[in-house]
């Protein structure tokens, strides 16, 4: 059981090991499924019918190569015209990486920190789950995470929904930049986890999309993760990009708890930089993945 104050933040490198990408993969991998060619790609087919137009998507594309970024929501940032096309192909791109297999049956040699975590959080009484002090707050769209608790729940202590949707209830997860619709299974409704790009489905998770600067700061999913945050005695970034606009909404200047984070594939300029956001304390390792953070701070013990 976690019983100290906790909160993980989360970026795109945290469902990296359920097979969702990084930013520059989700990049290439639009790019990709959006060349022009004589034959449709599946991914167009999509969106097609979803009611995007071949020449819409195929000047989505090459404005977003010739914009310079490698990051699709950094360009949809200064490109409102190109927004709605923008999210249902990151949709598109996202959705195809909703395969329950990757979550549910992950190899704990695989940086199964989800299997990790549930380790922690798992009590032997069902009714004891809420006691957990933990809060999760995520820059990501993909909904694994709760699928993986959902199915974890239900299998450990043999419960049906009506038992295991109020128990996940108690394990806050905030979505600050929308999600790609509500994970049927935790709710009741919206959309399940499957890799099935049916029109309504697809529009369904474009419209749950939030990019950055639509994100305003009176939001009630920020007023909800600064709340969580300002209980954390510890604060833990994982696969976290620690994007200045994203660190800065966070306003985590104003918590006086222990920050960690991950930060594997930054260099030693970019790492000096990371430290100058948060302007106090901040441990972090670029050699471990999530799992092996998790356990060499002892982040989820006591």
């Amino acid at each position: 059981m976690i019983n100290i104050p906790t909160t993980l933040v989360l970026g795109a490198g945290a469902s990296q090991p359920y097979g969702f990408p990084l930013g520059y993969e989700l990049f290439d991998d639009i790019c990709g499924f959006l060349r022009p060619a004589t034959t449709a790609t599946n991914e167009k087919k999509s969106l097609q019918a979803a009611g995007f137009e071949i020449s819409r998507l195929e000047e989505f594309r090459s404005e977003l190569l010739r914009s310079g970024l490698r990051s699709v929501d950094a360009f949809l940032e200064g490109r409102a015209d190109l927004i709605a096309v923008g999210k249902a192909a990151i949709a598109c791109s996202l959705i195809s990486k909703e395969i329950p297999e990757n979550v549910v049956e992950c190899p704990a040699s695989k940086n199964n920190w989800y299997a990790y975590l549930w380790s922690r959080l798992r009590t032997l009484n069902p009714a004891d789950l809420p006691r957990n002090r933990l809060s999760i707050i995520t820059f990501n769209y993909d909904r694994s995470l709760e699928y993986f608790l959902y199915n974890a729940i239900s299998a450990t202590y043999n419960r049906g929904d009506s038992e295991v949707r109020p128990l996940l209830d108690t394990i806050p997860i905030v979505h600050l930049h929308g999600q790609l619709g509500l994970l049927r299974e935790a709710t009741g409704y919206g959309r399940g986890f499957s890799p099935h790009r049916g029109a309504a489905m697809l529009n369904m998770a474009g419209a749950g999309i939030t990019i950055i600067h639509e994100a305003d700061d009176g939001d009630t999913n920020f007023t909800r993760a600064w709340g969580y945050l300002s209980k954390a005695h510890r604060i833990c970034f994982l696969g976290f990009g620690y994007n200045h606009t994203n660190v800065r909404r966070l306003h985590i200047e104003k918590y006086e708890g222990q920050i960690f984070g991950t930060t594997m594939g930054l260099k030693s300029p970019e790492i000096n930089e990371v430290t100058k956001q948060f302007d106090k304390p901040f441990q972090h390792q670029s050699e471990d993945d999530n799992q092996d953070f998790l356990r060499r701070y002892g982040i989820l013990l006591e």
